[in-house]
């Protein structure tokens, strides 16, 4: 039997829905030492921009931490069409967890809106 910390939570995250062609959602669990976010991000369609989220990963006193996971191809190039890829990343930075939705074109990023997720 694991035990849990005490301070052990948990919830679901979903960025603002800033890009039309953008999708991304999933789930975080958060202890005192560490957050593990798992998710999905989706592109709707074919329109010439590879569908990203990013996170914010905060600490009070330090640098955030910023994480971007996109769609790529199996020969790792950009994405561009109807596709899903799986997310799954942690971090001992616990203090805040920010979400947005992103998306690449021709190497440059465009992100929505963050939003705090706690």
């Amino acid at each position: 039997m694991t035990a849990v910390p005490a301070s052990a939570a948990s919830g679901t995250w979903t960025p603002y829905n800033w890009y039309t062609n953008v999708g991304a959602t999933g789930t975080y669990t958060k202890d005192s030492r560490m957050v593990t976010v798992r998710g999905t991000v989706s592109d709707y369609r074919r329109d010439g921009y590879t569908a990203c989220v990013r996170f914010l990963f905060t600490e009070p006193g330090t640098t955030g931490v910023y994480s971007t996971f996109r769609i790529v191809t199996s020969s790792g190039g950009n994405f561009d069409g109807s596709g899903k890829a799986s997310i799954k990343m942690s971090s001992s930075r616990t203090g805040h967890l920010y979400v947005q939705e992103c998306r690449l074109k021709a190497g440059k990023y465009s992100y929505g809106k963050g939003k705090r997720i706690y």
